[in-house]
């Protein structure tokens, strides 16, 4: 085991090596999810919404699996830290507002400006199987949030760290690197 981290330690300084290693275990994370996912669908029948949310639940638990493998069993060096100080009020209020700002947005664009462009049996506030804004609201923005930051800025991001001095375009690395997956995997 001790050899293994350092091989780990020794494939962190290598930018190519780490880079390459950091998206082949992005990769294998989702992969390793939906393989679990269609394991326990297989015998049930779920909505779009708790089939993604099982994903998602499997891609947050494999992730953290193997941050706590890569780390030594710690999850401090990938953004894992108790902030010094939060404001929760001011967190809740600018919180709020991004929401209800988006809700607002949502549904000028989409109700009432791309409905009537493109007329289609979900036009309105209707939603696939029924759903409302609130499922929607903790099963993708929430959930699927949550999991898809611990997956690429904590381990993909973290996996890279030892070269966020590395900048192109005033942004780190792994930032980048971290960007790219992230929008890759969408």
């Amino acid at each position: 085991l001790y050899k293994m981290y350092l091989l780990i330690e020794k494939i962190k300084k290598n930018l190519a090596g780490a880079i390459t290693v950091a998206i082949l275990l992005g990769i294998i994370v989702i992969i390793s999810a939906r393989f679990l996912k269609d394991i326990v669908i297989k015998n049930f029948e779920f909505n779009f919404y708790a089939e993604n949310s099982i994903f998602k639940l499997f891609m947050l638990a494999i992730s953290i699996l193997v941050i706590l493998f890569i780390n030594s069993g710690s999850l401090k060096n990938y953004g894992f830290k108790k902030p010094k100080k939060i404001k929760y009020l001011k967190v809740l209020l600018i919180s709020t507002s991004i929401i209800f700002s988006s809700l607002v947005v949502w549904n000028i664009i989409f109700t009432g400006i791309l409905s009537n462009l493109f007329p289609s049996k979900y036009a309105g506030v209707t939603f696939p199987d029924n759903r409302s804004v609130i499922e929607l609201i903790l099963t993708i923005w929430i959930w699927s949030s949550i999991c898809e930051e611990i997956l690429t800025r904590g381990l993909v991001q973290g996996f890279l760290n030892n070269h966020n001095k590395v900048r192109f375009l005033r942004l780190s690395i792994p930032i980048w690197i971290s960007g790219i997956f992230f929008g890759l995997m969408h």
